[in-house]
């Protein structure tokens, strides 16, 4: 699992240079950018059913390995 920060400029620069560039009160997103093409919601949804799914085929194979092993 990835760790995802904000992280303000002046942490990362300091802002103590005079004629630093970086103005105060930025940020630096690390975060991959949102999907274009749908929401946030959307991509959501659609991991959840793909886990779903994974999740009931799993069970159905272990509930098949347990019945095969029990009879």
């Amino acid at each position: 699992m990835q760790n995802f920060e904000i992280f303000e400029l002046e942490d990362i620069f300091l802002n103590k240079k005079p004629g630093n560039p970086v103005p105060s009160g930025q940020f630096i997103d690390s975060r991959p950018p949102a999907p274009e093409n749908g929401s946030i919601l959307d991509e959501w949804l659609s991991m959840d059913r793909k886990l779903i799914i994974a999740l009931l085929i799993l069970i159905f194979i272990l509930g098949f390995i347990f019945a095969k092993t029990i009879s």
